[in-house]
């Protein structure tokens, strides 16, 4: 069974089953990709999901988890310091 991008980004046993988005901005910094971060802005988002207790996640996945919350938190340090 592939496990969620809800059970990997966040590691909730949730399976996403419906959803829509409102709006989607996405601000690249394309001429200084290496070092300035790219801010995604999700605006009304509604998301049906289940619960699933069955999903088992290798220890690459758990890895994968952690490190995209450090990289959620260091791009929130970075948006603040640039004053967004």
């Amino acid at each position: 069974m592939t496990p969620s991008a809800l059970k990997i980004a966040l590691d909730w046993p949730l399976e996403g089953k419906n959803g829509r988005l409102d709006k989607l901005e996405l601000q690249i910094p394309w001429t200084n990709l290496g070092n300035a971060a790219t801010i995604i802005k999700l605006n009304g988002l509604h998301m049906e999901a289940t619960v699933n207790d069955n999903i088992e996640l290798t220890p690459e996945d758990k890895h994968r988890s952690k490190q995209n919350i450090l990289d959620s938190i260091e791009s929130q340090r970075e948006a603040k310091a640039l004053g967004n």
